[in-house]
């Protein structure tokens, strides 16, 4: 693996070189990493791709797969679909093209380090090549980075809220990383907990001890939607009760947690371990006196996968028989809505300039 500077820069685009002012100065280092190590948090994006490689070579679901792939692109190109330093891909057709003859590729041939490397941020973010890394992460190959401590990106799940991307595709693509991570686990603060002050504390302090916030939402519940989510929560449970008693301890642990304005917060978090995260449960369980009618965790991958996929999936909300998306997010909605319109009116002028310029603007 030993290269020169010089070799190891000319095999990342020109363009990524130039738009970072990347120079013979510029600190770096120079390794061999799983693909499936780069699938973080901060490049959300990467699931969609991966899920579109995995449905065009078996055969299923691609329908479903392209859609996301293409509301995805959408977001990230702002609704221009050009890709900034690549003024051949400047449509949705070609962004399909161009990933369909990579994935090919990948499959004959594998990932090879001496045409090209895949740059990365100080956090492991990948800096360029997403669709690379997608490819090497479902053909299980192994890539070359080349890490520059002092450069940073992030795209989260708040990176394309505020490209106003529809939650039902956010939503997929959190499910889909979840169910792919083996260390994703769930952070429930019930309703009466959500405007106690100590609250606002709990991302910080799960990111003070090395966790990951993947995902985070607050979704309003009816009375009854409770009752479903803790059923299907606790359903292996004896203390929930049964059809002949009514399932009183479904109907005590909703009463113990509920409050009218019916706000459930959650986090779905990465990379900290089960026993410290039931740890800071009681922490703050104690914190807010209310014991557990407060905070719930959810402390296996299975309840994990199961849990998010009854909040997450149309497909679960109909086993819970409740159709949260009805009133998820409405107000949201209607504002994203609005924005895309509004979007729309200077794409026109983005795109020519950024085609003109070769580089965002």
């Amino acid at each position: 693996m030993k290269a020169s500077q010089k070799e190891l820069f000319q095999r990342l685009s020109p363009f990524f070189i130039e738009y970072n002012n990347i120079n013979a100065q510029t600190p770096f280092e120079y390794f061999e990493i799983e693909a499936k190590k780069l699938v973080l948090p901060g490049r959300l994006d990467l699931i969609p791709k991966i899920l579109y490689i995995e449905s065009k070579q078996k055969g299923q679901d691609l329908e479903r797969a392209r859609q996301l792939y293409a509301k995805h692109i959408e977001a990230f190109t702002d609704g221009t679909y050009s890709e900034y330093g690549n003024q051949q891909k400047d449509s949705l057709e070609k962004y399909f093209e161009t990933f369909d003859a990579l994935i090919e590729s990948f499959r004959t041939s594998g990932f090879d380090p001496k045409q090209s490397l895949i740059p990365v941020d100080a956090d492991m973010h990948l800096l360029d090549g997403a669709h690379r890394v997608a490819c090497a992460w479902y053909f299980n190959c192994p890539v070359h980075v080349v890490r520059f401590p002092t450069l940073s990106v992030n795209y989260d799940a708040k990176f394309f809220r505020h490209r106003c991307m529809d939650e039902e595709y956010l939503h997929q693509m959190v499910l889909e990383y979840a169910t792919r991570k083996d260390d994703v686990r769930l952070w429930f603060v019930w309703p009466k907990a959500v405007k106690h002050p100590s609250a606002k504390e709990i991302p910080q302090k799960l990111e003070a001890l090395g966790a990951k916030i993947v995902f985070e939402m607050r979704q309003k519940f009816t009375h009854r939607q409770m009752e479903a989510l803790i059923y299907s929560i606790y359903k292996q449970e004896h203390w929930i009760g049964h059809y002949k008693n009514g399932f009183q301890g479904i109907q005590d642990k909703v009463n113990a947690c509920y409050a009218e304005h019916g706000y459930v917060h959650l986090y779905v978090v990465e990379g900290i371990d089960a026993r410290e995260l039931n740890h800071q449960k009681a922490i703050f369980r104690e914190k807010m006196g209310l014991e557990k009618g407060s905070i719930h965790t959810a402390d296996t991958k299975k309840e994990t996968d199961e849990i998010l996929t009854l909040l997450l999936s149309k497909e679960g909300q109909k086993v819970m028989e409740v159709d949260l998306s009805i009133q998820k997010h409405t107000k949201k909605t209607w504002i994203n809505s609005i924005l895309r319109r509004l979007r729309h009116r200077y794409r026109v002028a983005l795109i020519a300039v950024q085609k003109l310029l070769n580089r965002p603007v």
